[in-house]
């Protein structure tokens, strides 16, 4: 079995991250340096998500969620009004849960929930 943070962080967080990363770089004018220090992520890759050479491997199916475009635009909201300082992956997974998202999110990513640990059964 797997634990849901270990897909969380191998599989949706360089989704999230790489979204994030272009809407903090050309919606609030964040250098791609801070981008990459309050994200989590290298420099490098912030570039690689502006310039559409790469694209993180469930990019589109985990982008394509209704609800967790919703989570996203709130997230850039809360960098965009100063209540956020850095994304906390933490937080990302409790809004999953909280928002009933988790089974999207897992099937987005081909992730049978059966062999998901600490994954509640709602």
């Amino acid at each position: 079995m797997k634990a849901f943070c270990m897909v969380l962080n191998r599989k949706i967080m360089p989704v999230i991250k790489s979204y994030l990363a272009v809407r903090l770089v050309k919606e609030l004018g964040f250098t791609q340096l801070e981008a990459a220090r309050v994200l989590g992520m290298k420099q490098s890759a912030v570039n690689y998500a502006l310039t559409g050479k790469r694209k993180p491997k469930y990019y589109e199916s985990v982008l394509g969620i209704p609800g967790l475009k919703n989570l996203l635009e709130e997230t850039v909201e809360d960098f965009r009004k100063g209540r956020m300082r850095n994304l906390d992956q933490c937080s990302i997974c409790r809004s999953l849960f909280s928002r009933g998202l988790y089974r999207e999110v897992l099937n987005a990513v081909d992730e049978p929930i059966e062999e998901i640990s600490g994954v509640r059964r709602l």
